[in-house]
């Protein structure tokens, strides 16, 4: 049976997905990902490399970084169509697994992707009454359309400059608009135990440092293809990780006065392939310094 145009363009930009994930990748491999012939998965190369978004050569297919796929990678769109089963599985784990919000919690949301999925679960919790507080334009964009009117969630947008990529506010302005929270959430392009936590862009770090300074307790959501520095792993660096002398690990802003915070890095368990060697070394790497795994990342399932 042929497939819809429909399919072949979601088939597509899977490819894309995955390939923004690996950066490279032989056209078996993506064949047997996708379990798709081969003559199948060349017209879709073909397809993409004639708008100059991968490059093909010798059995590799390969991700650009031309100022074309840069712009579409950068979007707030496509970076939450990535891995949207794994960040709706964070998210829901977050809610109702830790349970670390209450009831007339003030709580900070940053500009990641993933944070969108947590508002998502937040207002379909149905009675968890919290105030918010964030810079993410399109999480106060679907709040205002899910006709949450009852006053159980109260929603703050930051002033600042408008990123319209990112759908996001920076700058000074936003920083100053940010108050003391209760909790934090914040999204991570790299989540790296032995070198820190980074966004692709310095604005955003800078906003993310203000959030960390001002919450008592940090929640960094991040699915697994952000664990551990792979290959193309590029950013801004705007926290650190610490270890006191009880082997506890601290959270600690990109600031020299900034004092270290509590927190946990919650991913999900759909590592696979691609990704195992990468988390392999992170949990190594905790497991070297004698920390204690559970107590600064969990792994919720993504169910089928």
């Amino acid at each position: 049976m042929k497939n819809s145009q429909k399919e072949i363009d979601s088939r597509r930009f899977n490819i894309l997905m995955k390939l923004q994930d690996m950066r490279e990748i032989r056209l078996t491999h993506l064949a047997d990902i996708f379990k798709i012939s081969m003559a199948t998965l060349r017209s879709d190369i073909s397809f993409l490399e004639n708008r100059n978004l991968i490059t093909h050569r010798h059995g590799i297919v390969e991700i650009n970084e031309n100022k074309t796929a840069k712009k579409m990678y950068d979007s707030f769109d496509f970076r939450c169509s990535l891995h949207s089963r794994e960040k709706e599985a964070i998210a829901s784990w977050i809610l109702y697994n830790m349970k670390c919000i209450e009831n007339d919690y003030y709580i900070a949301l940053d500009s990641g992707s993933s944070i969108f999925y947590l508002l998502k679960e937040i207002i379909n919790h149905h009675s968890l009454q919290v105030q918010v507080i964030t810079n993410n334009v399109a999480a106060m964009s679907f709040f205002i359309t899910s006709h949450q009117m009852d006053g159980r969630i109260m929603m703050c947008l930051t002033g600042g400059q408008l990123l319209p990529s990112r759908k996001c506010l920076i700058g000074k302005d936003a920083e100053k608009w940010i108050p003391r929270t209760k909790i934090a959430f914040l999204g991570a392009d790299v989540v790296s135990f032995g070198s820190g936590l980074f966004s692709s862009r310095r604005e955003e770090a800078n906003i993310k440092i203000k959030y960390i300074k001002e919450s008592e307790y940090i929640v960094v959501l991040a699915d697994h293809s952000k664990l551990g520095f792979q290959k193309g792993s590029v950013g801004e660096r705007y926290a650190y990780f610490e270890k006191t002398s009880d082997n506890k690990l601290i959270l600690k802003p990109d600031d020299k006065e900034a004092i270290g915070k509590k927190f946990i890095i919650v991913t999900d368990n759909n590592g696979q392939d691609i990704n195992e060697p990468y988390i392999k070394k992170e949990l190594d790497f905790l497991r070297r310094e004698n920390i204690e795994i559970e107590s600064v990342l969990q792994f919720a399932p993504v169910t089928t």
